[in-house]
């Protein structure tokens, strides 16, 4: 018998055994395949791409109200297109969309950053919606539970897993939670393009997934809205894969309760504005079922999970609702409510998609998997939307029903897309000749860059459609457009010293408002009193002071913005019983002990004599003087910026 050799000793055993060649070649294979999987590829792509897109207009130190500078995402934009449109034509279809979905999520990062350089704030500033939104997220620093923004100690009504998230990180990263607010509204936007990719990519084809991503970002390309976007992208694809049947197969319950249950607590009402349409659905494949048992017992978990997992934001809301909630956040008599509720009638490039995305579902609802469950979802959201139009007309309550309309948007165009990808070989087939080579990437290289222009133009704050006006005509593209007002804003928005933001000068032009009380002064003024870190009990003319201090807010002012468990109506007129007692000693007395609490600091507004309260949307104004305020148990500055009127109640 010989010596064994020294290679004999590590010789490789035979195929399949452990650490053999053919074994590591196999899970190679399978990491690579993981790897290049078009989801995967996205998702990579953006997470790579993204932080240096958001670098670029600080490099390039930019001015996006300067003509040469707002170009720079277009320069680059049409560059990487060209890029992949070549790369496209090579071959790899699904791993170049892949990669196409994640530039283009970059690439919405780049246009944002540019646009909003030079100011700490999200669009829109701490107005309005985003005014609310920023109060949540500051909210959500000094408490674990879910809360109204304004109203503290009551639950939340809307949906709080977003601001939620940012007030945790602003914990963790030791920064203002205001000041997040712009980086969380730019990740989710641009994350809504590869969220809608990767769930339709498991659904259909891969470029077929890529169209609907752009599509379904022109459906609502409202940065002050990203969450809401989020969930228009996540909606109908979930819904697909967990309730319909689609070709691939549905969705485990396990995956669909917890995105369901991610999406509830994110944005809930695409999933309310469907629910008619989902009912339908669920019923009729029930009825075609093979084990109807098994699908009822499917959907039960589903909805078991998303009800255990949204539980701590819907116990207490119900709670509230069954103790004496009034709903009044949907009494306003908003302009939306007379939008347009057929939009694939209107003459514009998304017009006619949507129109075509209506006669796929139309067409093809016998012969494809897609078009029946998709035109279900439709017909209940107009049935949402139709039912409301009868209630508010004699109730007064809207169930928001306009905002149904984004979703009918979205749906339509993302039939669009699908009517697309199945007619294309049909047509092609009848054809006396073969298309031209590339046709397919070509028309999908136009859509993105249809796309890119049409959310920059949308975003910019100076631009050729809109130098420096709200005044000036937009493209009309068929969608929300017109949302560089909301960018101007953001550069006229005071910070908490009443100083204002680099570009302020040039953004001022447009006419942003810009008034603000003085939050940091109001601020130093009442820790001297109760210390540092101090959350009184607030009465404030303003709302933005919630955006900048985790103060308890006794009642919001906009009335049809404040939440049903905050009991709106109740609490205004406690304010306005305070505002009729004249006695000083009195006034003192009963605003340590009102209905809902005291009130320790009165943040109000001059005006001629009075100081006031005035809540939007009423037709009252709470009316009070000067000399309501005893000097020895208030502490009271008259001569505030913005005529703010400060009383600080004494410690006992």
């Amino acid at each position: 018998m010989t010596a064994a050799s020294p290679t004999s000793e590590i010789a490789p055993g035979p195929p399949g055994a452990p650490g053999s060649p053919p074994d590591r070649r196999e899970r190679g294979g399978r990491v690579a395949s993981t790897l290049t999987h078009p989801a995967v590829v996205a998702v990579l792509t953006w997470a790579i791409v993204s932080p240096v897109a958001a670098l670029l207009p600080g490099l390039a130190d930019a001015n996006p109200f300067r003509q040469q500078d707002a170009h720079i995402p277009l320069a680059i934009g049409g560059v990487i297109a060209c890029a992949v449109a070549a790369l496209a034509l090579r071959g790899r279809t699904a791993v170049v969309s892949g990669l196409a979905a994640g530039l283009f999520a970059a690439y919405t990062v780049l246009v944002m950053r540019t646009a909003l350089h030079g100011t700490p704030f999200a669009f829109e500033g701490t107005w309005s919606d985003t005014g609310r939104l920023s109060a949540m997220a500051t909210r959500y620093t000094s408490t674990w539970g879910t809360s109204d923004g304004i109203v503290a100690g009551v639950p939340a009504e809307y949906p709080p897993l977003f601001p939620y998230l940012i007030g945790k990180a602003s914990l963790l990263l030791d920064v203002p939670a205001w000041r997040l607010l712009q980086p969380a509204m730019i990740i989710a936007t641009s994350a809504a393009v590869v969220a809608s990719f990767c769930l339709w990519v498991r659904l259909v084809a891969a470029p077929v997934a890529l169209a609907i991503s752009a599509l379904t970002l022109l459906a609502f390309p409202a940065p002050t809205k990203s969450y809401e976007l989020v969930a228009l992208a996540v909606t109908v694809p979930w819904l697909l894969m967990t309730v319909a049947r689609p070709e691939r197969g549905k969705l485990h319950w396990l995956p669909a309760g917890l995105i369901g249950a991610l999406l509830f607590q994110w944005y809930f009402a695409y999933l309310v504005y469907s629910a008619p349409g989902v009912l339908a659905l669920a019923w009729i494949v029930w009825r075609a079922a093979d084990d109807r048992k098994e699908y009822l017992l499917h959907l039960a978990k589903v909805v078991g999970i998303v009800a255990v997992l949204s539980a701590w934001f819907l116990v207490p809301y119900l709670g509230a609702m069954l103790t004496g909630g009034q709903q009044v956040a949907d009494m306003w008599d908003a302009p939306q409510a007379s939008d347009n509720p057929l939009p694939f009638l209107s003459p514009t490039p998304l017009g006619v998609a949507q129109l075509v995305g209506l006669a796929g579902l139309v067409l093809y609802r016998r012969s494809t998997w897609w078009a029946t469950p998709m035109l279900l979802i439709l017909l209940g959201t107009y049935a949402y939307r139709v039912l409301n139009m009868l209630r508010w007309v004699t109730t007064g309550h809207t169930g928001l029903y306009y905002y149904a309309d984004h979703l009918i948007t979205g749906c339509l165009l993302m039939a669009a897309a699908l009517t697309a990808a199945t007619a294309a070989p049909q047509i092609a087939a009848r054809l006396s000749r073969p298309a031209p080579r590339g046709a397919g990437v070509a028309t999908l290289t136009a859509l993105f860059v249809f796309a890119g222009f049409a959310c920059w133009s949308a975003w910019m704050p100076a631009n050729r459609w809109i130098p420096q006006s709200d005044n000036v005509a937009l493209p009309d593209f068929g969608s929300s457009s017109g949302f560089s007002r909301t960018t101007r804003q953001a550069h006229v928005q005071k910070l908490p010293d009443l100083s204002t933001p680099r570009f302020a000068a040039e953004a001022a032009e447009a006419g942003r408002r810009s008034a603000m009380v003085p939050v940091q002064r109001i601020q130093r003024e009442v820790e001297r009193v109760y210390g540092p870190g101090a959350t009184p009990r607030t009465l404030s003319y303003d709302e933005q002071l919630y955006s900048f201090l985790p103060w308890k807010g006794y009642v919001s002012q906009m009335r049809t913005a404040a939440a049903a468990p905050a009991r709106f109506d109740e609490r205004y007129a406690e304010v306005r019983r305070l505002a009729a007692v004249v006695d000083a000693r009195r006034f003192a007395e009963q605003s340590r002990r009102t209905r809902f609490g005291p009130i320790d600091v009165f943040v109000l507004r001059y005006e001629g004599t009075d100081i006031i309260f005035r809540a939007l949307q009423t037709t009252t104004t709470a009316r009070f003087s000067p000399q309501q305020f005893d000097r020895s148990r208030f502490i009271v500055f008259e001569n505030l910026p913005n005529q703010t009127f400060l009383a600080i109640r004494r410690p006992a």
